[in-house]
């Protein structure tokens, strides 16, 4: 089967900076690779892929339109993709620039939701919807009345590697924004202050917000505030933490998390609040544990890190491809 994947047209293809649409998109074309032939859609300064187009620089400007950014992609991609000819075409954009290639060509595509759904349906009639977890699906036939097929993000587990040795402190490692709800770290910090918090994430895109959180960081003798790290410090912060503190919060919407699965390959625990994606990530309190606020939070825990790790495995990113390729087979089929 000849297969294109889109990827989002805002950021490059490269695992080893913090991303998470970006990441999923390459890593299904990479698995998909070993069965199938496979083009791969994205910008440029992407990492290394056999067969890709790289199409438009990344977005410089937070403020620039996204719809924009991603038209000029489109209109790179459009006549490449045709000499490619493929059979299917499995849409990560944000924008949904898959479904004019379908329109077009006629030929099937399916759209992932990385984040909340349109306001509004595509003018076609077989709209394939995916969606990462329970929230996220519901939220979609609430807002666009379709269903969609869960398929969860997934990882490499090598890439995360098992650590069974903790530290004495506690990680928050997601992006450095309000809708992360970082800023709670301070409020655990007072309630525990023997314990030590490390924040660490990238610094994005609200720089106002971000000069708040480091400058009160300095308030505290046990909060180290270290925001962007290299892949290696991520993956060393993860395996050492004795547990990761998930902070997503509403309206904001966790449709999915993946650096929930990276800590729990690393074999660390998870603490976080009862949102989207988490609750069908975090099953059992071997593995981790959900709360409805902050207040409630209990960091007094032990547990045992295989059990994280074998949670993880759950998300192993092989499953993940496989319950696309068999998705998309039923679609050409």
């Amino acid at each position: 089967m000849r297969i294109c994947v889109f990827a989002p047209w805002i950021l490059p293809y490269n695992p080893k900076i913090y991303q998470g649409a970006e990441k999923i998109a390459g890593y299904i074309a990479k698995e998909l690779l070993k069965t199938d032939d496979v083009l791969l859609v994205t910008t440029k300064r992407s990492a290394y892929f056999p067969n890709k187009i790289e199409t438009v620089e990344p977005l410089q400007d937070w403020n620039t339109s996204w719809i924009e950014q991603e038209k000029r992609a489109y209109e790179v991609a459009e006549p490449i993709v045709k000499k490619f000819s493929p059979d299917v075409i499995i849409g990560h954009t944000w924008t949904g620039w898959e479904y004019i290639y379908s329109l077009k060509e006629e030929i099937p595509c399916t759209h992932t939701f990385h984040a909340l759904p349109w306001n509004s349906n595509p003018p076609v009639e077989n709209k394939n919807y995916i969606t990462l977890s329970r929230w996220q699906r519901l939220l979609v036939y609430q807002m666009l009345e379709e269903d969609s097929a869960i398929i969860p993000n997934g990882i490499y587990l090598n890439e995360y590697p098992f650590c069974e040795e903790k530290e004495d402190y506690y990680l928050f490692l997601s992006r450095i924004a309000r809708e992360k709800g970082v800023h709670h770290i301070f409020t655990l910090a007072k309630k525990y202050p023997n314990k030590k918090f490390v924040i660490a994430g990238a610094e994005q895109p609200d720089p106002n917000y971000i000069n708040k959180i480091k400058q009160t960081a300095k308030k505290f003798d046990n909060v180290i505030y270290k925001g962007e790290v290299s892949h290696e410090e991520k993956i060393n912060l993860l395996q050492k933490a004795k547990a990761l503190i998930a902070l997503p919060s509403l309206p904001y919407i966790e449709v999915f998390g993946l650096y929930i699965v990276e800590a729990l390959s690393c074999g660390t625990y998870v603490i976080g609040l009862r949102n989207g994606g988490l609750c069908d990530i975090i099953v059992n309190e071997k593995h981790g544990s959900l709360y409805d606020s902050v207040e409630e939070m209990d960091l007094d825990i032990s547990y045992n890190p295989e059990d994280c790790r074998k949670r993880a495995s759950d998300f192993a990113m092989e499953k993940t491809a496989r319950q696309y390729r068999n998705y998309i087979k039923c679609l050409s089929n």
